[in-house]
């Protein structure tokens, strides 16, 4: 759901009781955007699994799925060279990221008892409420 507002975005949040999970995007639409509310009402509600591809985003969220930015660099480089030997653009394929890095956020988890596999949690990257990334 997109919202505009953060009362927008916190009625939105604790209306999604009827669904397994919530990915959290971008706030960046949010006009009135308060990253500490959000934390606030995300502890509060914590009974739902939060997901998220924004490693900034992670202290909303207990799992986080990001890309990594080296990846895409490394593809348009080889398009680039492509490119110039020739290649059409129009036979350029379109891909979808195959690397991703995996965050965990320890306490919401914990908040939540929503329990995730050692497998994922071994190569998940910890973060720590103390720790603002934006």
């Amino acid at each position: 759901m997109l919202v505009d507002t953060m009362e927008a975005w916190q009625k939105a949040f604790r209306q999604a009781t009827d669904v397994d999970f919530i990915i959290l995007g971008s706030p960046s639409g949010i006009v009135d955007w308060d990253i500490s509310l959000a934390e606030e009402i995300v502890r509060k509600s914590a009974g739902k699994l939060t997901l998220t591809n924004y490693d900034w985003m992670m202290s909303i969220a207990m799992l986080g799925f990001v890309e990594i930015p080296e990846e895409h660099g490394r593809w348009s480089a080889k398009v680039s060279i492509a490119i110039q030997g020739g290649l059409p653009i129009q036979r350029i394929p379109i891909i979808p990221s195959r690397r991703w890095e995996v965050y965990e956020n320890p306490q919401l988890l914990k908040l939540s008892g929503i329990e995730v596999s050692e497998a994922l949690r071994a190569r998940a990257k910890k973060f720590s409420q103390g720790v603002r990334w934006q």
